[in-house]
């Protein structure tokens, strides 16, 4: 795997955007750590924190990672399931090795899935494939790859990497493997409204799903396409739009979860009508519709002619003059280091930028 890095730390200034991905992570500590464990954290963290930005800046991909510092760990190590690992060697805590072993954790190479699409060493998705043409120019070139790894851009290698760029290339095709592989693609970001009540559905801090004013936070929502035919997964944060206990009864107050990859969280979307931007959400499961109920999203059987099983999508830009009167501008501390070509920090103190949003 990776282990160099050409030499420059790049922090990203999260904002909204079509692009933007919820890739992070957690960085678990010991309650009482030793002066190895404080430094493997420093030099984890300027790498992680690096690799999420860039999948961020450039990907829409989605992924909670818990990582970990263990010495009996050789390099580096991942799994599907979102555990990420260090090992002792600080060669190795850097951005691009952060970076393959998200694409671990995303199911490269570690999934059936992935081991399905490599046929005699050569990965079978379009999308993927497309990818690695239009970013290199190159209409001959070719994404390879075994049980494990792909290449070019796998970022396996220290010599793969010569700047940016090659990170950058990485993510993107990370992304396009990920569509190709699982059959998922980013389809909006946004607020999700009742056109009825001229609400947007938002998680409250319990986690409830709830109808509330569009200006909230609380109603930025990630619409995510799925399978075939396709339906959609509504993000909500760190959780999805959810029918509690998969019930198939009318009247059921929706809720939130985790994304376990039921059909009861995931729904079809039809339109009203061709001319309007008006359509209905019809949960896979249950066959239900959703309605806006007071403050509540429930499950019903539709009734032709009620608005209140109408809904329609909000984008970002119109969001903005919603929340013109509400948001003012907050400055983010970012950090900046300065790094060898091993990716190594040279500095103890790292410098404070303020990037105003």
């Amino acid at each position: 795997m990776c282990r160099k890095y050409w030499g420059i730390l790049i922090l990203f200034c999260a904002e909204v955007s079509v692009a933007e991905g919820t890739v992070n992570y957690h960085l678990n500590k010991s309650e009482n750590p030793t002066e190895d464990e404080l430094d493997a954290y420093s030099h984890i963290q300027v790498a992680m924190d690096s690799a999420v930005g860039i999948y961020n800046k450039y990907t829409s991909l989605s992924k909670h990672i818990e990582v970990y510092y263990n010495i009996g760990v050789p390099t580096a190590e991942a799994s599907n399931n979102g555990r990420l690992t260090f090992g002792a060697r600080r060669d190795y805590m850097v951005v691009c090795t952060a970076m393959h072993e998200i694409a671990h954790t995303l199911g490269m190479g570690t999934t059936s899935e992935y081991q399905a699409m490599m046929v005699n060493g050569v990965f079978q998705g379009e999308r993927a494939q497309a990818m690695l043409k239009e970013l290199t120019g190159d209409p001959t070139a070719e994404l390879h790859g075994d049980s494990q790894h792909f290449w070019p851009y796998g970022l396996n290698y220290a010599s793969e990497v010569k700047s940016e760029q090659d990170l950058v290339f990485h993510a993107k095709i990370v992304e396009a493997m990920y569509q190709d592989i699982f059959k998922e693609a980013f389809y909006f970001a946004g607020r999700i409204r009742s056109v009825s009540k001229n609400l947007c559905m938002g998680i409250t801090s319990l986690n409830a799903l709830q109808l509330m004013n569009c200006s909230d936070t609380a109603t930025f929502v990630r619409i995510i396409a799925v399978g075939e035919p396709v339906a959609y997964r509504i993000e909500l944060g760190e959780r999805v739009l959810d029918v509690p206990n998969e019930s198939l009864n009318a009247g059921t107050v929706l809720g939130t979860y985790a994304w376990n990859g039921g059909a009861h969280q995931k729904s079809y979307k039809e339109n009203f009508e061709a001319d309007t931007s008006e359509f209905f959400f019809k949960n896979v499961k249950s066959g239900l519709y959703l309605k806006a109920d007071g403050t509540s999203v429930i499950q019903d059987s539709k009734m032709d002619g009620d608005p209140l099983y109408l809904w329609t999508l909000v984008s970002t830009s119109q969001t903005l003059a919603i929340r013109k009167s509400a948001i003012r501008l907050r400055a983010d501390v970012l950090y900046l280091h300065n790094l060898d070509v091993m990716g190594r920090r040279i500095d103890n103190k790292p410098e404070r930028i303020l990037f105003a949003r």
